[in-house]
C-alpha cells in the first residue's frame, strides 16, 4: 500500500514541527512520502512544493487548491492524507483510517453541535446538522486517492465560489469540510486521530500541537 501525506508550512512558524512530523511519519510508515507546500527550504527527505507566502487565513483556505495542484503526483498513491504541520503520529493507524473518505470527530462537540458555517450565502453553509454526523476537525483527513481527490476538487470549487463572492467561512477549510461531511458519506474517526498534545489520551494515533483553547474555538 503506497501512502502520501501532505502538509503546508508557509512562513517559518512550523518549520521545526515539520521535522518532527516527518520523523514520526517515517517511524511508522518508512516508505511513505511527505509533500510540503512551503516557501522555505528543507534539507531532508520531504517533497517540497514551492508556494509564495500568503497571509492567514489563506494557507488554510487554499488547502484544497494545494491538493489539486499536485493531483498528477498524488494519483500514483493508494491513499492520500492531509495532516497539519504541527501534528505527530504516535501509532500506526487502524484499518478504519483506510476507507474511501475519512475525517476526524472534534473532541469538544456533541452530536449536532459545533461552529458550522451559518452564512446562507456561503457554499459551506450548514442549515441543520445531520443527527448522526459530528462536527469534524480540519487537521487530518484523507482517503483512497480517487475518492479523496474528488472531495478536494469539489471543495476547491466551492472555495472559489465563496471567494468570488467575498465570503470566507468562519473556520475556512474546516467549514467546507464539515459541509462535505454533512452531505456525503464519510468515515468518522475517533478524536484520537487528532488530539491536543496537552490532554492525556491512552491510545492517541496522532497528537496536535495546537492548544486546546484553539480547538474549542473550532480551529484545526
Amino acid at each position: 500500500m503506497k501512502i502520501a501525506f501532505v502538509t503546508a508550512c508557509v512562513g517559518p512558524k512550523h518549520i521545526e514541527n515539520v521535522r518532527k512530523l516527518f520523523i514520526s511519519i517515517r517511524s511508522f510508515y518508512p516508505e511513505t512520502d511527505l509533500f510540503v507546500f512551503s516557501d522555505l527550504i528543507f534539507h531532508y527527505g520531504v517533497v517540497v512544493v514551492p508556494v509564495h507566502y500568503v497571509p492567514n487565513p489563506l494557507p488554510a483556505l487554499l488547502r484544497y487548491h494545494y491538493m489539486m495542484s499536485i493531483e498528477k503526483s498524488l494519483v500514483h498513491y493508494d491513499h492520500v492524507f492531509w495532516i497539519d504541520a504541527d501534528s505527530e503520529i504516535k501509532q500506526r493507524f487502524g484499518p478504519e483510517a483506510f476507507e474511501d473518505v475519512v475525517v476526524v470527530d472534534h473532541p469538544w462537540f456533541d452530536l449536532s453541535s459545533g461552529p458550522f458555517e451559518k452564512n446562507p450565502r456561503s457554499m459551506a453553509y450548514v442549515e441543520k446538522p445531520v443527527d448522526n454526523v459530528r462536527y469534524v476537525q480540519g487537521n487530518f483527513h484523507g482517503g483512497r486517492t480517487m475518492h479523496y481527490l474528488k472531495l478536494c476538487d469539489l471543495l476547491m470549487r466551492n472555495t472559489e465560489t465563496d471567494l468570488m463572492a467575498r465570503i470566507i467561512p468562519v473556520w475556512y477549510d474546516e467549514s467546507h469540510l464539515n459541509w462535505y461531511a454533512q452531505n456525503f458519506p464519510v468515515t468518522q474517526l475517533h478524536p484520537g486521530y487528532a488530539y491536543p498534545f496537552e490532554i492525556v489520551l491512552p491510545y492517541p494515533k496522532i497528537i496536535s500541537h495546537h492548544n486546546a483553547h484553539d480547538r474549542v474555538k473550532g480551529f484545526g
